[in-house]
């Protein structure tokens, strides 16, 4: 305790002066640098069964304190994204930063943004909780006397006022205009940024008033909103180092507190003996223990109805649970949480013909056939990346969505599937025109096999068939009433390549996530993956990417799925059976001898 205290007889000599002197001075540079201290000693917050308590930082508190005290010391300004699990307190956190920076520092301003108003209401009464109780003084054993209250100029429901200092905190709604008001601020807490009507204006107006000096402090956080938008676009920004800004996520695992003990050994073991799959998959995953899997069981049973679903909502284990687990995705998040263990690191590269294999028609295009063959060359900046090499007698179907082919905007996307494992072997993925990614798919093709290609023949699409044509090359997908008529070359060009429509393309779809919930079809690719976590269902009820997302790869992979189920496996043959068709053939030519004339 800080206040002084009183020796008897029974205790040991009183310390020295200076003994007492240096006591203090630790005690108060200790109240200045290490927050966590500063809290428990004190602010008070309001606790659900105790009332009011010493703020106590738990251990996931205590991870970003220790984060930022590391920032703070090499003089760097703290820009924080914090992606929250439920109920372990990053909003208090924070506003005890603020509260302590704008309550002992001059001239520091600070604002406090929340999406609603009931939410901006909470977090400004815990602020004045924290004033309130502040301490008018703290006593320390030299006698020394700190005063950490500040008068108050006034204090209304939206802004405390430290007159001494003349510093401030005021807590407003995203929506409301103050909160974009222009005016230089040093801190800013802005919470629950996922659920912002118009995040990325606001956040823009607010970031302006914000120095990026030593000693501002920003913290964004906010629970998951499904994938795609400002926060989840700006979540992976700072995963990936493209922005300022440091990626915060504590999974419920991570969080000390989230275990249950057992009653006895005997409980425990037996609860091992009934361990799920999916137990003994985050076992592996995370290195669990029992009893933290005791604890999300009682937790999944006692507080959440006995759904899971809704436990890996409100306590993911990672950042991509969290974001897949909220909002309305298309595909289960269950079914790509599985389909990542598939997903590799691919080679980048492009694929070209092998000379004296084909021929160079007057335009500068090419024609090929039967003999054409190709060959793949490693190039990081090329727009193929290959996930396995083609078999020698395996058999493949290529889908292809077209886009306009202009530098920004969708992309131009190719899926190759092995028709044998059902895997991804190959994507085409960049911007091209139409006509030139024809082209490109024939290579491709002649890559894998002389494999079938079913290219998307709306809008754009149309030209990509007639490229494809020009080359000569037969594997092109046609649009069929019967599977019988697969193999009858059909001259009606109108029938040529996939049509996506409002008939069509729901069975695409839907037969895409049962190949992908029953593994017949299986993911390579980071970007495709990617493409169906950002895949949701609209507020209108239609499935496609989340604003600002893509789902080029999505729609080619609905393509090949469709070319592998109404086209003929066609795959390369072996020199011997090669031959014998041919005696056969020559065997069928022969003139047949009449039993009955001899002629």
């Amino acid at each position: 305790s800080l206040a002084p205290t009183h020796a008897n007889s029974n205790q040991s000599p009183a310390p020295t002066r200076t003994a007492h002197k240096t006591a203090a001075e630790r005690a108060k540079a200790k109240l200045k640098s290490d927050h966590s201290y500063y809290c428990k000693q004190l602010l008070k917050i309001q606790t659900k069964n105790s009332g009011l308590q010493p703020f106590k930082m738990n251990s996931s508190q205590l991870k970003v304190d220790k984060l930022v005290a590391e920032l703070e010391a090499q003089g760097k300004p703290v820009r924080l994204i914090i992606l929250k699990a439920r109920q372990i307190g990053f909003s208090t956190w924070a506003q005890s930063k603020i509260f302590k920076k704008c309550s002992s520092t001059l001239n520091y301003n600070a604002k406090t943004v929340a999406h609603l108003g009931d939410a901006t209401s909470n977090l400004f009464e815990m602020s004045k909780r924290f004033y309130e109780h502040l301490p008018e003084q703290v006593v320390f054993p030299d006698g020394s006397i700190l005063n950490p209250k500040p008068k108050t100029r006034y204090s209304s429901k939206q802004e405390l006022v430290f007159d001494n200092l003349d510093s401030s905190m005021r807590l407003l709604t995203a929506e409301s205009k103050e909160a974009s008001r222009s005016g230089t601020s040093q801190a800013l807490h802005c919470s629950e940024v996922a659920f912002w009507k118009n995040p990325e204006a606001n956040m823009t107006a607010l970031l302006q008033t914000l120095p990026n000096l030593p000693g501002t402090f920003a913290v964004i956080e906010s629970t998951a909103n499904g994938v795609g938008g400002y926060f989840y676009n700006l979540w992976q920004k700072a995963k990936a180092g493209e922005s300022g800004w440091i990626p915060v996520f504590v999974a419920w695992w991570e969080h000390e507190e989230y275990t249950l003990k057992f009653k006895s050994q005997k409980e425990r073991a037996e609860f091992a003996k009934t361990l799920t799959e999916e137990e003994k998959q985050l076992i592996e995953l995370y290195d669990l223990t029992l009893e933290q899997l005791n604890w999300r069981r009682d937790t999944i049973k006692t507080s959440l109805a006995g759904d899971v679903d809704k436990f890996r909502q409100e306590y993911p284990a990672d950042d991509a649970e969290a974001f897949l687990t909220s909002g309305r995705p298309y595909f289960e998040q269950k079914t790509l949480q599985e389909q990542k263990s598939f997903v590799s690191d691919g080679i980048k590269g492009s694929i070209e013909l092998i000379e004296g294999t084909y021929r160079t028609t007057e335009e500068g295009a090419f024609k090929v056939s039967r003999k054409t063959k190709a060959k793949f060359i490693p190039d990081e900046s090329g727009y193929i990346e290959l996930f396995g090499y083609p078999g020698k007698y395996g058999a493949y179907c290529i889908g292809a969505d077209v886009a306009e082919g202009l530098a920004t905007g969708d992309y131009s996307a190719g899926v190759v599937l092995d028709r044998d494992t059902g895997q991804q072997v190959a994507e085409w993925h960049g911007h091209i025109d139409p006509d030139l990614f024809g082209q490109e798919l024939v290579k491709l093709a002649i890559y894998f096999n002389q494999s079938w290609i079913a290219p998307e023949v709306n809008n754009h699409g149309i030209s990509t068939v007639k490229a494809i044509e020009r080359t000569g090359y037969r594997r092109l997908y046609r649009r069929q009433s019967s599977p019988e008529l697969m193999d009858v070359e059909i001259k009606d060009t109108d029938r040529l390549g996939w049509r996506t429509d409002k008939l069509t393309r729901p069975v695409m779809l839907n037969d895409l996530k049962q190949a992908l919930r029953e593994q017949s079809f299986l993911v390579s690719s980071k970007t495709l993956l990617s493409e169906l976590q950002t895949f949701v269902i609209d507020p209108k009820g239609k499935p496609q990417a989340q604003i600002g997302a893509h789902d080029d790869l999505v729609m080619a992979s609905g393509i090949a799925l469709q070319a592998h189920a109404h086209t003929p496996v066609s795959r390369p043959i072996s020199e011997a059976e090669l031959s014998r068709r041919r005696k056969s053939r020559a065997e069928r030519m022969k003139p047949k001898v009449s039993k009955v004339t001899g002629w």
